[in-house]
């Protein structure tokens, strides 16, 4: 087998890039801390493991449509679902510098409202940021406030190890 850089040209995709840098046992360039990182890289993906450390039955609801080229959340709102024995909790995750839009999208959706009405059902907004080097998320909890019809924030908690 040829050098790292002679066999390079030869690797087309993602998977095979993953192969050879195996191959030659060197991390993939300018992501080593996400090789090796015990947490999931993705908002999505460290709020699914989360929620099924805390003991919930968790999958991803949020979708791709190849014909639109968008991700397309449950209901407009919801990227991970969480049920346990007592309660249903619909979480739209992201990244902290998204938090303002994804506040606004809450706040406006009539699914949102709707949701949170239901029995035992919570909405929550989780922003992920990495502090000192740990993946931290910031939960923001939603409720419906019956006079004015309308989404509030109920509970902030900004200081959740996600590690």
């Amino acid at each position: 087998m040829g050098s790292f850089w002679t066999v390079l040209p030869h690797f087309a995709t993602f998977g095979h890039f993953s192969a050879l840098f195996a191959t030659f046992g060197i991390g993939y360039p300018g992501v080593s801390s996400w090789y090796a990182s015990p947490m999931p890289s993705s908002p999505t993906a460290r709020t699914l493991e989360r929620l099924r450390r805390d003991g919930y039955l968790a999958q991803v609801v949020e979708r791709w449509n190849p014909h639109a080229r968008v991700r397309q959340d449950l209901y407009g709102v919801i990227d991970v679902l969480g049920i346990n024995e007592t309660s249903t909790i619909g979480v739209q995750a992201t990244t902290m510098s998204g938090r303002s839009s994804h506040m606004k999208k809450l706040s406006e959706s009539p699914a949102a409202v709707t949701w949170t009405r239901g029995p035992d059902r919570h909405l929550e907004l989780w922003c992920w940021r990495k502090l000192k080097n740990r993946w931290r998320v910031h939960r923001t909890v939603f409720d419906v406030d019956d006079a004015q019809q309308e989404l509030v924030v109920v509970e902030e908690d900004r200081g959740i190890s996600g590690g």
